[in-house]
């Protein structure tokens, strides 16, 4: 909502593009501090009891806009949500996850990230009781997460491609509207249809894609967003710096390859660690690519704003594409083999 009139905040509080971006950054740094909290909370007990009581908190938050005046108290209704949202953003995929064996996660995750509510009705899944690998030291303790490689890779790529998202995300209608000259419902209006679209269309098929590839090679998830990360930097390069008709296809184009990553790239996440320590190693996950990408990205694109020009600033986004897209093709090599499919086929397994 913020995304959709931020000129017209900008101009109601008298707002340079910093203090314009550091709302959204001020907000995911919140929200990245209290993952790490709630995290080992949901390890060890009711996940189901922590997303009501996150829930509860976090729709009261929303109230304060009512008596939103100031900046100021924009900004701190702002980072407050941050900290209820974290509630359930962390748990709710490993809830997910345990309703459903290794090799559909991508396709459920596709699913699950198109509607973020899933009933709060539902049993709470036994932890771990469609997972097919061994809990190791490296995949089934917190310490040993920075020995884990298939995690570090998928999260650092992860934060590479926020850094990206989180930036064009706050940005995209504000380009629109004030350096190609839209108004500011038509440019919401149009990168709003474009989100919508994508969403649904690149969740779905970068889910299925990267389960239809799982059995014929464990770095599937890797491949497909480390490769629809590379095409989108092309695309972006043409939304951003070429005027006229193709903009805003290629915006849409663009958005596509970005927004693609979402379920495998989380797949790949779920799928390194134990189910055991899952919800922490999320919420370290969380903690990580919101520190490195969302969080400072919208401000260090207004304060580049702020000196060049919005379209500028843009060339930072496409930058971090391309090191997500490198990440994560050498991240394949240390994808986890899960068990796709069980065969017996003469004396030997496939």
């Amino acid at each position: 909502m913020l995304f959709a009139v931020q000129p017209l905040v900008q101009d109601e509080f008298h707002l340079s593009n910093a203090q314009l971006g550091y709302l959204t950054s001020a907000f995911l740094g919140f929200y990245m501090i209290a993952a790490p909290f709630v995290g080992p909370l949901a390890d060890r007990y009711s996940r189901k009891l922590i997303i009501v009581l996150g829930a509860v908190f976090w729709s009261g938050l929303t109230l304060l806009t009512a008596v939103t005046h100031t900046y100021t108290e924009l900004l701190i209704r702002h980072t407050l949500v941050g900290v209820g949202e974290a509630t359930f953003v962390t748990i709710a995929p490993t809830f997910v996850a345990d309703l459903f064996e290794e090799k559909k996660r991508g396709r459920i995750l596709g699913v699950f990230y198109l509607a973020i509510p899933v009933g709060l009705f539902l049993k709470e899944p036994e932890r771990g009781q469609f997972d097919s690998l061994q809990e190791t030291p490296e995949r089934g303790t917190i310490l040993g997460l920075a020995r884990n490689p298939a995690f570090l890779t998928s999260t650092l790529g992860m934060a590479a491609m926020t850094f990206s998202l989180g930036g064009i995300q706050v940005w995209i209608p504000k380009f629109l509207f004030s350096e190609r000259h839209y108004t500011l419902e038509a440019a919401n209006f149009a990168f709003g249809i474009i989100i919508v679209i994508d969403g649904i269309v690149a969740a779905l098929a970068g889910g299925w894609l990267g389960d239809y590839l799982l059995p014929r090679m464990k770095g599937s998830y890797y491949l497909v967003s480390a490769a629809s990360m590379l095409l989108g930097v092309p695309v972006m390069i043409v939304a951003l710096f070429v005027k006229g008709p193709v903009m805003i296809p290629a915006i849409a184009v663009a958005a596509f390859f970005l927004l693609l990553n979402t379920a495998p790239l989380n797949a790949a996440v779920i799928n390194s660690v134990g189910a055991h320590i899952r919800a922490t190693a999320l919420a370290v996950n969380i903690f990580i690519i919101h520190i490195l990408g969302d969080v400072p990205s919208p401000t260090m694109m207004g304060w580049v704003a702020d000196r060049r020009s919005l379209q500028a600033a843009f060339v930072l986004p496409v930058i971090a594409m391309g090191i997500s897209s490198a990440i994560l093709f050498y991240g394949m090599k240390f994808a986890p083999p899960v068990a796709v499919e069980r065969t017996t086929v003469g004396a030997g397994k496939t």
